[in-house]
């Protein structure tokens, strides 16, 4: 059997199957970025962008403070820590 036929049968079978297992992932992500409004956006952007977090400065006490916000909502929401510990 040449072997490019082999190959592209072998890819096919493989996409088959992680596309089969996908499906409700895929369906997933979907609903999820569905879920999310333009208002609730543009209420994060507000906040992130209000006064009392003056520009948040890179080392500034504002932008530790604009971070623990985010990673309020990140807990909020249920995403898991990159080191399962902190988001930070």
């Amino acid at each position: 059997m040449n072997w490019k036929i082999l190959l592209t049968i072998s890819f096919s079978l493989f996409l088959a199957v992680s596309s089969h297992s996908q499906i409700n992932s895929t369906e997933s992500i979907r609903k999820s970025f569905h879920s999310i409004s333009s208002h609730e956006l543009l209420n994060f952007a507000e906040e992130l962008s209000s006064e009392k977090y003056k520009g948040r400065l890179s080392g500034s006490p504002e932008y530790l403070e604009a971070a623990k916000w985010c990673a309020g909502k990140f807990a909020e929401w249920g995403v898991k820590s990159a080191n399962n510990d902190s988001y930070f």
